[in-house]
């Protein structure tokens, strides 16, 4: 069995899903992401405004 064990390559049966790939993150930016999304619940009006300031925020660090 090669050394990442099964389920790697050819060895896996069609599920007929998608693959969960998952996006490489640091623990900060896992807790940031979590955090934008709380906060995106709690405040669905404000957000407009919170994209915004990204936004303009992004575009002064470029």
């Amino acid at each position: 069995m090669p050394r990442g064990g099964p389920g790697r390559g050819q060895g896996r049966k069609p599920t007929g899903q998608l693959p969960n790939k998952s996006i490489r993150m640091t623990d900060e930016e896992k807790a940031d992401l979590v955090e934008y999304l709380e906060l995106r619940r709690k405040y669905p009006d404000k957000f407009q405004e919170v994209k915004e300031f990204i936004k303009k925020l992004r575009g002064d660090l470029e």
